[in-house]
């Protein structure tokens, strides 16, 4: 973005109230600052992605009733803003192409210039972790960040900012071309994805990363259809009893804090150089082991106050007189990092949610010698948790600016040592409105300010934090979904979704009773909604692993959804899909959708299969492929089959596909009674 040579300020400003969504912000007005003279919407920047083939809307603040207008490509159109300073100028729609320049301006006031825009289609990336989930952290991560040159495909993270107890007006965030310098710490899949329906499609594309680690579906739903559903209306109330109850929580909470860090733990929160345990000479022979990364109370040290942690590495020859990059993820909650004895960065109170930031230190060149070096790390925690606790990708020592060199895996075993500590305070922080967990809060924070820009799509990776509540998910995932529509207003909106990995020690028991299948079964009941589809990862997970490393795949096969549902392409894009059973004695005849060119088996035999007579216990089944394309399944332990299963347990061994590579959509023939129904 460019602004020309700034001119006068206005004056004064009437209050602002949020972009757009009509009643939903009517009662959250915000206050304009003196650098508010023209500003348009946080999703409007240079090397953005207008979606094509739509009026393209530009919303914004500005003073109260100012004439704003917009030149683009070609194209100029006017708007007045309101009293509030509210304008939304529209513009004609375009095809695909560019890059154009988008020009900005009122009356008397220099323009704003946002360059190297391209139009084409933009899709909303999001879900929990495993959308999150880096470039950096999945496989093959440092030639894909060496490889990733495309400059038609453009990348937005939204900011975190939660939000209990209101909808937020704006998101922010910085649009970037995919380069080996942005892609890093960019959405895996939805990279992937993009990366893939791009080099198909020619089509630039825009992705917006709105996933969050952790979060439940309601987070991502509005508060006006949890309240109108009879059966998650309860999440809403027990929101709002503890939102209302917050403020004298919190006063209690900072009182006690406040009156043992001034006694106590005044110690631990000041640095003791007479200890010299920074030192690259101290001998920490004798100190004890923590795996890393982890809180120290989730290794059973029930502490706060301030811990040393200390770790040796062999720094390559080549690396000689070369400045680092230390990074050490997020540490709770303050820390002074030192490499070879020497202070080389620290976090404190001045940096906001400080437990949560990632660590990222540069090492001078002149510090870094071949051969055995020290990073020492004091940590001061004051309450809860307590440690360096992120990823173990996040743990890394590399050449500064290098992407193709390997770098140095910190996590793992490290030397550690209590300077200073005292036992935890008996409470733990109050939930407020910036719970990122509560109902509502990631759609009113930072889900329905994107509404005010036309998209695409979706695509979706969650419910791992649900899959205690499966049978609440089949209503809950739905009614998110069409809350998104209505949001983006169209209730045909793409909304592609990923099926949950496998996950878990192996499945040996058939009749394993177990809560992942169950959610992965309201998933598939999704399938419901028009315009939706599914992308099968059952065989691409990890046993001991929730974040499975191989994001490509899961990628590739929600872009062939795309491919296939919205662009029109004659291509296969899912697995074998359950359809009809037929029995004849002691044998279920199964049909599928979405045989492709064929069934095949993938590996030495048809595994995976399981059936029961009307006592409900299942055996392990025997099973072959058909002629025309159906399964047959028996056990002769089953005279009178009444039900089939299918890569029906946490981690199943599963091994029917299409001759396309897909595999089949775990199901199960029977309605019984499950472990999670209920799910209140």
């Amino acid at each position: 973005m460019r602004r020309a040579p700034t001119m006068a300020f206005v004056a004064a400003f009437a209050l602002l109230l949020p972009l757009t969504h009509g009643d939903l912000l009517a009662q959250n007005p915000v206050q304009v600052t003196e650098s508010t003279i023209l500003e348009a919407h946080g999703l409007v920047g240079s090397h953005m992605v207008l979606q094509r083939g739509v009026k393209l809307t530009i919303p914004g603040k500005t003073a109260p009733h100012a004439t704003v207008k917009a030149d683009f490509a070609g194209s100029t159109a006017t708007a007045k803003a309101d009293r509030h300073g509210r304008f939304t100028v529209v513009l004609p729609p375009q095809t695909a192409g560019g890059p154009h320049d988008l020009i900005l301006s009122i009356p008397g006031e220099p323009p704003i210039i946002y360059e190297d825009i391209l139009i084409g289609d933009v899709w909303v990336c999001s879900g929990q972790s495993n959308m999150q989930w880096a470039v950096r952290q999945a496989d093959h991560a440092a030639a894909e960040i060496a490889a990733a040159d495309h400059p038609r495909i453009r990348h937005f993270t939204v900011a975190r900012n939660p939000s209990a107890d209101r909808v937020q007006p704006d998101v922010s965030g910085q649009w970037q071309p995919v380069r080996p310098d942005t892609i890093a710490d960019f959405s895996a899949v939805g990279y992937y994805f993009g990366r893939a329906v791009h080099r198909e499609t020619g089509v630039p594309i825009g992705l917006i990363d709105n996933a969050w680690g952790g979060m439940p579906a309601e987070a991502y739903s509005s508060r006006e259809s949890l309240l109108a559903n009879a059966d998650l209306a309860h999440m809403i109330h027990q929101s709002d009893q503890a939102l209302a109850d917050y403020p004298r929580q919190l006063k209690a909470y900072q009182q006690k804090l406040a009156q043992r860090n001034a006694n106590a733990l005044k110690p631990a929160r000041n640095f003791n150089k007479t200890k010299n345990w920074q030192s690259a000479d101290f001998d920490d022979a004798k100190w004890k082991k923590m795996k890393l990364p982890s809180t120290w109370e989730a290794r059973g040290q029930q502490w706060d106050g301030s811990v040393w942690f200390r770790k040796t590495v062999n720094v390559p020859a080549g690396w000689a007189g070369k400045p680092l990059t230390l990074s050490l993820g997020p540490i709770d909650d303050f820390d002074t990092t030192f490499f070879n004895g020497t202070k080389v960065g620290a976090t404190g109170a001045e940096t906001p949610n400080s437990w949560s930031v990632p660590r990222v230190y540069t090492v001078p060149g002149e510090l870094v010698k071949p051969g055995n070096s020290t990073i020492a790390v004091r940590v001061f925690d004051g309450a809860s948790g307590g440690g360096i606790h992120g990823q173990p990708a996040q743990m890394t020592l590399k050449i500064k600016g290098e992407t193709t060199t390997q770098p140095i895996n910190l996590a793992g075993q490290w030397s550690y040592r209590p300077e200073s500590v005292t036992a935890p305070i008996n409470a733990r922080p109050p939930l407020g409105p910036k719970n990122p967990r509560a109902p509502a809060a990631l759609y009113q924070g930072m889900t329905v300010a994107l509404g005010d820009l036309p998209i695409t799509g979706v695509i979706w990776y969650q419910g791992e934090a649900n899959a205690g509540r499966a049978h609440q998910y089949r209503t809950l995932f739905p009614l998110m979904i069409k809350d998104w529509r209505k949001l983006w207003g169209n209730d045909r909106m793409p909304f592609f979704f990923v099926q949950l990995a496998n996950f878990r020690a192996p499945q040996t028991d058939p009749n394993e009773r177990s809560e992942w299948p169950e959610l992965r079964e309201a998933q598939t009941m999704t399938l419901s909604l028009p315009n939706t589809g599914q992308a099968v990862i059952i065989d691409v997970g990890a046993a001991h692993d929730i974040h499975p490393r191989d994001k490509q795949t899961v990628g590739h096969r929600l872009a062939l959804i795309a491919r296939a549902k919205h662009y029109g392409e004659k291509i296969v894009y899912a697995g074998p899909m359950y359809k009809a059973m037929k029995r004849q004695g002691n044998r279920v005849t199964l049909t599928f959708d979405h045989v492709g060119s064929g069934l095949v088996t993938k590996g030495d035999a048809l595994k995976g299969f399981a059936v029961a007579g009307d006592d409900r216990v299942f055996h392990w089944a025997s099973a072959k492929i058909n002629a025309d394309h159906t399964v047959t399944v028996w056990s002769d332990a089953v005279a009178q089959p009444v039900a089939v299963r299918y890569g029906w347990a946490n981690n199943p061994a599963v091994t029917l596909y299409n001759k396309e590579g897909l595999p089949a959509c775990p199901f199960r023939t029977d309605d019984w009674p499950m472990v999670t129904r209920g799910n209140k």
